[in-house]
C-alpha cells in the first residue's frame, strides 16, 4: 500500500515542501509515496511551486478507514442477458445464494438471487419466454442452421403429439421443439414459428432450408433430447426481468467504515454492492471484512501531534515521523522510524536523508528545500 506524506493542518511552505521532497526520496527509494497537503496552498507555497514546475500536491481530506481499505469480495458478475441456468450454474459453483449483475460496461444494475431463480422457473412453464439465441445455444449445446433473428419471444410448445393436436397446438411466432419428425417440422416451418429447436442433433435438407430462410423461422440443431430441452428451454430466458433493483443498499468505496458499521446494524443483507464514483462494481462487502481493515500507512513530516494532523488520524497506521518540533502527544501501536532534530526546518532533515541513502537531489527538489529552509528561518533571522 502506498504511504501517504503530509504535514501539518494550515500547511506552511515548509509543510508542503517537506511532502513532496520526502515522498520523492521515497520513490527513489524503491517505496510507493504521494506527497498530500491537509489544507490549501499558500500563496508563498504556491510561488515556489511554480517557480520551480512541481505540481501542488492534493488536499487530504482525512486519513479514515474508508471502503476501499477492506479486503472486500472481488465476485463474479452477471450480465442481464445472461441466462437463468447460467445464473443458477454460477451460484452453485461459487456457493452463493446472491450475485450481482452488471451493464455492459461495467455499471452496476441489481442483484440476482437464488429465491428470484426458483420463482421464475416455478412460474415461467407454459408461458411466453423471451431468450437470446446465444443463450439457447449455449446452453442446450446447438448449431444455428437458420439464423433469421437473434431475441425470441413467444410461447413454447414441445411438439411430441400426433398432428392433428399440433395443429390445434401450434400458433405463428411459437418456439417449438421437435424430434427428427419431418412431417412436423415442415408443419411448423410452414406456420412460421419463430425458433424450431430440433433434438438429438437433427437436421435439415436443402428443401427445408430454403423453406425456413423464406418463412422467417430460425431453425437450431441441439445435442440434447426432447424431454431434456423442453426442460432447459425456460432456463435459457434472460435474467432481465428478475433482477432486484429496488430497496438495495449498497455502498462507495469512498464511504467511511464508521457510517458503514451503522448501516449494517440497521439492516439485515448477506453482503452489500461496492460500486465508484460512476457506478462501476467493484465487489461485494459484509460484516466479516469491518473485522480486520487495512489502515492507511501515512508518514508525519513537520509536525508529531494528533491535534495538528490529519482528521481520522488515530484510525491511521503511522510508520514514520519526520520533525524539527518538540515532541507532543502522539502514541503508536507499532514500532516505528521518528526523525526529530533541533535544526530550523523539516526540510534540513529530509536534505539530509537525501545524503544519507546516497540520492541526488534533483534541482526542482533543491529548489523546494531551499525555500522551505529559507521561509522557515526567516531567511536566517528566526530564534530556531
Amino acid at each position: 500500500m502506498s504511504l501517504l506524506v503530509f504535514g501539518h493542518k494550515n500547511p506552511d511552505t515548509d509543510s508542503i515542501c517537506s511532502a513532496i521532497s520526502l515522498a520523492h526520496l521515497k520513490n527513489e527509494l524503491g517505496v510507493e509515496a504521494t506527497p498530500y497537503a491537509l489544507g490549501e496552498v499558500r500563496k508563498e507555497a504556491q510561488y515556489a511551486l511554480d517557480y520551480f514546475g512541481v505540481k501542488a500536491p492534493k488536499v487530504l481530506e482525512d486519513v479514515k478507514i474508508q471502503v476501499k481499505d477492506l479486503s472486500y469480495d472481488k465476485v463474479k458478475s452477471l450480465k442481464p442477458s445472461d441466462s437463468v441456468l447460467n445464473a443458477y450454474n454460477t451460484m452453485i459453483e461459487k456457493g452463493t445464494k446472491t450475485l450481482p449483475v452488471v451493464s455492459v460496461d461495467g455499471k452496476f444494475e441489481g442483484i440476482i438471487t437464488m429465491v428470484e431463480i426458483a420463482k421464475s422457473l416455478m412460474y415461467q412453464h407454459f408461458r411466453k419466454v423471451n431468450i437470446p439465441l446465444e443463450n439457447v445455444c449455449y446452453n442446450l449445446k446447438g448449431e444455428v442452421l437458420v439464423q433469421c433473428n437473434d431475441v425470441f419471444d413467444g410461447r413454447v410448445t414441445t411438439l411430441s403429439y400426433g398432428m392433428e393436436e399440433i395443429m390445434n397446438l401450434l400458433s405463428e411466432g411459437d418456439i417449438a421443439i421437435v424430434g427428427n419428425r419431418y412431417d412436423i417440422i415442415e408443419y411448423a416451418i410452414d406456420t412460421k414459428v419463430s425458433l424450431l429447436i430440433l433434438t438429438g442433433k437433427a437436421t435439415l435438407n436443402d428443401e427445408l432450408t430454403a423453406l425456413a430462410k423464406a418463412n422467417g423461422v430460425t431453425v437450431i440443431s441441439v445435442d440434447v433430447d426432447t424431454y431434456t430441452a423442453s426442460n432447459l428451454i425456460n432456463q435459457c430466458a434472460e435474467i432481465e426481468d428478475i433482477i432486484t433493483r429496488e430497496n438495495l443498499v449498497l455502498f462507495n468505496e469512498n464511504d467511511y467504515v464508521d457510517d458503514v458499521k451503522e448501516t449494517m446494524l440497521s439492516t439485515n443483507f448477506r453482503a452489500y454492492p461496492v460500486v465508484d464514483d460512476n457506478s462501476k462494481f467493484l465487489g461485494l462487502v459484509s460484516r466479516r471484512h469491518l473485522l480486520n481493515p487495512t489502515k492507511k500507512n501515512v508518514v508525519l513530516v513537520d509536525h508529531n501531534e494528533f491535534a495538528q494532523s490529519a482528521d481520522g488520524i488515530e484510525q491511521a497506521n503511522i510508520v514514520e515521523i519526520v520533525d524539527h518540533h518538540k515532541i507532543g502527544g502522539i502514541s503508536t501501536d507499532l514500532p516505528i522510524s521518528v526523525r526529530v532534530s533541533p535544526v530550523g526546518c523539516c526540510s534540513t532533515i529530509i536534505y539530509n536523508l537525501y545524503k544519507e541513502n546516497n540520492v541526488e537531489v534533483p534541482k526542482h527538489i533543491a529548489g523546494l528545500l531551499l525555500s522551505a529552509i529559507l521561509s522557515d528561518t526567516l531567511i536566517f533571522k528566526s530564534p530556531t
